[in-house]
């Protein structure tokens, strides 16, 4: 009896308990904020720190439209509450194609146009995706809801097919100093994200000074980038010196010294590469002087050597026992 007892209030125990739960009041649940992303920087790197993502916070089970269209009134929406991706047209939305337009669905209320706000003219989008790897081309949300945690979609960047700045190569002795052979290269038109290989040719006898991108051994910089855009320079064009390009340190064109040359790549402003070089002490040349005779018709006679000096490009020779001369070039 005992047992049964005891059986008999573990079940009226359990019985209430479980009556409890089900009377209790069920607690509130919060919505989280979270955001959606469009990123034009990861599968972007050469624009990566200069362009910026755009993003837009919203409660989880918000729609999408709400705040987009609240942000820009013109954005694209389809009758399931779908909107459309930056600068991106849609079959799905009612547009011609899925493709690249910059004039669809602007974002921050039209105040990023895609070549002034976004600082991406001569660029095009190539394809949105939902991922960064192993993700699917999109031409518009999947779903119109804010979730719990963030959704990203993803650009892939491309040129447009036409240049939109030059390139310019400067190539100095430092203070002045002769340097035979070398020339500056003309303006080179190239289109967005274009990467630039300028080489320093440096001539026997000299060591070129440039160390990286932000010194060239001359108290300037090796790279110079420009606030202008130059896509079709005109013959002879000098190259730009006005207003320094605001994100120059960020954009990709880099200077590497073992190669000797540019390497990566450029953005969409003017670029003027400035290569500066001087004697190199260390390399040395031979100069013989020689006494050579001739009788009077011209035939030599005898000849013997006076000395043989060593000495670097542009040394003075000075005087040789009655030889005098000042110069030495490459050439020996």
């Amino acid at each position: 009896m005992k047992k049964r007892n005891l059986k008999n209030k573990v079940a009226v125990l359990l019985s209430a308990s479980m009556t409890l739960a089900m009377l209790a009041p069920a607690m509130p649940v919060y919505a989280a904020n979270s955001k959606l992303i469009f990123d034009f920087a990861t599968k972007n790197p050469a624009v990566g720190n200069i362009v910026s993502n755009v993003e837009y916070s919203g409660s989880s089970g918000g729609t999408f439209k709400d705040v987009l269209t609240a942000a820009n009134g013109s954005w694209r929406v389809n009758s399931s509450n779908l909107v459309g991706l930056p600068y991106w047209g849609s079959t799905d939305l009612g547009d011609s194609d899925n493709n690249f337009d910059p004039t669809k669905n602007v974002t921050n209320n039209n105040s990023s146009p895609w070549d002034v706000g976004m600082d991406l003219k001569g660029y095009r989008i190539k394809e949105w995706r939902n991922g960064k790897d192993n993700s699917t081309k999109v031409d518009r949300v999947e779903q119109p809801y804010f979730q719990n945690t963030d959704t990203a979609y993803y650009a892939t960047l491309t040129d447009d097919g036409n240049n939109v700045a030059s390139y310019w190569v400067t190539r100095r002795g430092k203070a002045g100093v002769y340097v035979p052979g070398v020339v500056d290269d003309p303006a080179t038109p190239f289109k967005a994200g274009a990467s630039i290989s300028a080489k320093a040719d440096v001539p026997t006898g000299y060591k070129l000074l440039n160390q990286s991108k932000a010194d060239n051994g001359d108290g300037g910089k090796t790279i110079d980038i420009f606030d202008s855009q130059t896509p079709t320079p005109a013959a002879n064009a000098q190259p730009p010196s006005g207003t320094a390009y605001a994100h120059a340190n960020n954009v990709a064109l880099d200077y590497s010294a073992s190669q000797r040359s540019t390497i990566n790549q450029a953005h969409n402003r003017d670029v003027v590469v400035n290569y500066r070089y001087d004697v190199d002490s260390d390399t040395k040349f031979s100069v013989n002087v020689w006494d050579v005779f001739f009788d009077g018709n011209g035939n030599e006679i005898s000849r013997s050597k006076r000395a043989t000096l060593t000495k670097s490009v542009l040394d003075d020779l000075g005087t040789v026992g009655g030889f005098d001369a000042t110069k030495i070039n490459p050439s020996g």
